[in-house]
């Protein structure tokens, strides 16, 4: 679907979930930014059901708008605190889009909050702990989570899915 809208009394297209301008050429980063933070403020999300509200999320984090995507997943996280499936399917999203917001100690302190309750534990969730970990360079943390999420997906591992690419950062430090 092609929704086309002005800004700034330009002419702009969301495009298969990619804004583009009036060429159909897709916007470089700081211009996606802002048409994507004018674009999604004009949408009520906080009288959205827990399904849309995380088919929004999904949609903003995948537009890399990384300070929405946190402000949306915190207000959802409140609101439907009482949905474990809500929660479960928002927390991976909500440290991902920390840790590409450089705020690696926010997804610690998050995991601190939730990984106790086994009912949150998840594969992505720990994966994006372990990768924190990393960012802040504490490997045997890494190790660690990294570890649990292996066993919690019974030992397979991918040659580039993200735990793997999290095993290489921490073998990277480990081993010099």
């Amino acid at each position: 679907m092609v929704e086309k809208f002005e800004y700034k009394n330009e002419i702009y297209y969301y495009l298969n979930k990619k804004f583009t301008d009036s060429s159909f050429i897709i916007l470089n980063k700081t211009l996606n930014n802002e048409i994507g933070e004018h674009y999604f403020s004009k949408v009520n999300y906080k009288s959205l059901p827990s399904k849309e509200l995380i088919d929004f999320i999904k949609e903003i984090k995948q537009n890399e708008l990384y300070n929405l995507s946190i402000m949306v997943c915190e207000f959802g996280l409140v609101k439907y605190e009482s949905d474990e499936v809500f929660i479960k399917v928002i927390l991976p999203i909500l440290t991902s889009s920390y840790r590409l917001n450089y705020q690696p100690s926010k997804v610690i302190s998050l995991a601190t909050k939730f990984l106790h309750n086994k009912k949150y534990q998840s594969v992505p969730l720990l994966t994006s702990v372990a990768a924190a970990y990393c960012d802040i360079s504490d490997y045997k943390s890494a190790k660690k989570t990294a570890d649990y999420a292996y066993r919690l997906q019974n030992g397979s591992l991918g040659y580039e899915n993200e735990l793997s690419l999290v095993y290489k950062r921490i073998n990277k430090y480990l081993n010099n």
